[in-house]
């Protein structure tokens, strides 16, 4: 820990091996797997959509890219 304002504000580095909140700590293999089928069948369904008689519009498609992007980040 260390103090950035002496008595007001103090910055302590922790680690988080697991999702958000903890959830998952210790069980890499599981949540990567669980990471990269929810990409898998995101870029499925965006696949199928693309495909569909509806395509997504342009706000869909940035949205779905910055959700994906995210995803892949998150396995690096």
């Amino acid at each position: 820990s260390k103090d950035f304002i002496a008595g007001f504000i103090r910055f302590t580095l922790t680690h988080n091996t697991g999702a958000a909140f903890g959830i998952g700590r210790g069980q890499s293999f599981y949540m990567t797997a669980f990471a990269v089928l929810i990409i898998c069948g995101l870029l499925f369904w965006i696949y199928k959509r693309e495909k569909s008689d509806s395509p997504p519009t342009a706000i869909e498609r940035a949205g779905l890219a910055l959700i994906v992007g995210s995803a892949l980040a998150n396995l690096y």
